[in-house]
């Protein structure tokens, strides 16, 4: 059972890595939308690409993680958990919560399409991502109090908010920012404006993270003393010095790389180049960091918050 519990665990943070890559690929194709010469073209492309293969890694994951808890549920082992996935999909709440996020996964690539038929681009997609987000939140702790009560409202919107953090900080450090752009003026000034995008919508991200995780850590804890002395204050510590780490690493990207590459975009596209890679490895690093933070998430999320008990 604990190897089950373990494997599980590791499941739902490479599930929820998988997630923060559909977000920040549909903010960042969002950030890119009016980049109209080569590069915003080809950054779009493999952005999409992104997105695609993260949703056969969801889809997988979701399958893994379906599995995973049939076999907690039937206390079988992980190959005899064949005749315990029917009943556990159409007798549990995990189960029905899992057949939504299914759905609106399946529906995401529909709806896309159907906003850049309809004139608004992908952003109709945004309704089975926030579907997606309702459906994970209905199976965590922050359901105990109902589907309609606030504390499901704010662990929703935490999980989106980390989502778009997490995602599009990968995004730009592994897909839009790996390879130095075009030297074309227009090429150089989409450039400036997506990483001006990504600054501000990564800043009100935390902002928003910052408020939800403190409002779901206090109702968590319960009282002050729920905060110290327990396995759940233990990971949540590790995940807020992580968190710290992060936002440092982008505050030194934010105050100490960009306004020079910015500069440079604008004036000398072989001086940008050198920014670039010092912005880029900047985010790699943070990157890094928000992985982690996602592992210690499933964590946290699979140990039971002190007020619960």
């Amino acid at each position: 059972m604990e190897e089950v519990s373990f494997v599980t665990v590791a499941a739902i943070a490479l599930l929820n890595l998988g997630f923060a890559v559909l977000v920040g690929a549909a903010v960042t194709d969002w950030q890119l939308t009016g980049s109209q010469g080569p590069w915003g073209r080809q950054q779009r492309l493999l952005v999409a690409r992104w997105q695609t293969g993260a949703m056969v890694w969801v889809g997988l994951l979701l399958l893994v993680v379906l599995v995973l808890e049939a076999a907690a549920m039937a206390e079988l082992p992980v190959t005899q958990a064949g005749p315990a996935l029917w009943p556990l999909i159409i007798s549990t709440h995990f189960g029905h919560g899992w057949l939504v996020s299914i759905a609106a996964l399946c529906l995401l690539p529909t709806l896309q399409r159907v906003g850049q038929r309809w004139g608004i681009g992908a952003r109709l997609g945004w309704l089975s991502l926030l579907v997606f987000a309702l459906s994970r939140s209905a199976v965590s702790h922050a359901v105990a109090d109902g589907m309609l009560s606030w504390p499901f409202v704010i662990e929703t919107a935490h999980l989106l908010l980390v989502s778009v953090w997490v995602g599009e900080v990968m995004l730009s450090a592994l897909v839009v920012l790996r390879r130095r752009g075009s030297t074309l003026s227009a090429d150089r000034l989409a450039q400036s404006g997506y990483v001006q995008s990504l600054s501000a919508s990564a800043t009100v991200a935390l902002a928003g993270i910052v408020l939800t995780g403190a409002i779901s850590s206090w109702r968590g804890a319960g009282t002050l003393a729920g905060l110290q002395g327990n396995a759940w204050a233990q990971w949540l510590t590790l995940k807020l010095l992580l968190v710290a780490l992060a936002v440092i690493l982008g505050a030194i990207n934010r105050w100490w790389a960009m306004p020079p590459l910015l500069a440079s975009l604008r004036t000398d596209a072989s001086v940008s180049a050198l920014w670039q890679r010092r912005f880029k490895r900047l985010l790699q690093l943070e990157a890094a960091l928000l992985a982690a933070v996602l592992a210690v998430a499933a964590l946290l999320c699979s140990t039971a918050p002190p007020a619960a008990l």
